[in-house]
């Protein structure tokens, strides 16, 4: 089965269901990734990037991944902000402040 035929499957599913379980489940069972199951939760069932990334995460199909992930995200998180807490002022920056 081609990448198409297999996305044209879940629209398909998605048309006749609205189930977004049903989609992410048959999406896994091709063996998509996590990321690249939200980027077609997008397109096929028009969710917002937002509630895609919600969508999939809460889904009991991808539950065995979410404390891995949500780990991953914290501590990306907690690196961001501690990256911009602790950057430097541009000296030229704060003249202009």
């Amino acid at each position: 089965m081609t990448e198409a035929e297999m996305y044209e499957e879940c629209a398909v599913l998605w048309t006749q269901s609205n189930d977004y379980e049903r989609v992410i489940s048959l999406l896994r069972s091709f063996e998509v990734s996590k990321l690249d199951t939200i980027k077609a939760i997008r397109n096929i069932c028009g969710a917002s990037l937002g509630d895609a990334k919600k969508i999939v995460n809460a889904s009991t199909t991808w539950a065995d991944t979410v404390d891995g992930t949500a780990h991953f995200h914290d501590i990306l998180e907690k690196g961001a902000i501690s990256e911009q807490i602790e950057t430097p002022v541009n000296d030229a920056e704060s003249d202009r402040a």
